[in-house]
């Protein structure tokens, strides 16, 4: 940062030197009057204010293609790194498996998965816990799918394509 003020002074000082020079060897060879110092001074800091503006344009249109990347990659990332991830880990049906097996062993009056023949089944218990998370996995499976739609969509308003569109005939 510093080198580059640096060499913008750098820069302005020497155009500042060949301005001053051209106006003394102008004036000197033509013996006319051609503007006072202030004239000159005047017209070059207006130069450099086109320069700047126009450099300024540059920046700008380039800066908001940027920030669209950025904040497009942003919405990616939590996408990949955090939303899919959770979606996926909340699709383990584990307790769905082991329900199927249980349940029926149960009601014929025979034992659980995992206690063995003299013991006494805990399925009533377990049975409540297990449907109870069953039933907050999917609460918090329908509010991910939610939210990973609206992040899908919020990617698209940036112009990025995450599904392919069907072609209109």
């Amino acid at each position: 940062m510093i080198l580059k003020l640096y060499d913008v002074f750098v820069k302005l000082a020497i155009t500042v030197l060949l301005v001053l020079s051209l106006w003394l060897v102008i004036g000197a060879a033509s013996k006319k009057d051609i503007g006072n110092l202030s004239d000159w001074v005047s017209a070059s800091c207006n130069i450099i204010m086109a320069y700047a503006a126009y450099r300024a344009f540059v920046f700008a249109k380039d800066y908001f293609t940027d920030v669209i990347k950025k904040d497009g990659y942003e919405q990616i990332k939590i996408l990949q790194l955090d939303l899919i991830p959770k979606y996926k880990y909340n699709l383990n049906l584990s307790s769905i498996n082991l329900l199927d097996i249980e349940v029926p062993s149960y009601i014929a009056g025979g034992p659980g998965v995992f206690q063995d023949e003299d013991e006494q089944s805990y399925l009533p218990q377990t049975l409540l816990v297990d449907l109870n998370d069953l039933e907050k996995r999917l609460k918090e499976n329908r509010r991910l799918k939610n939210e990973i739609i609206r992040t899908m969509t919020n990617i698209e308003t940036y112009g990025w394509e995450i599904l392919p569109h069907k072609k209109n005939k």
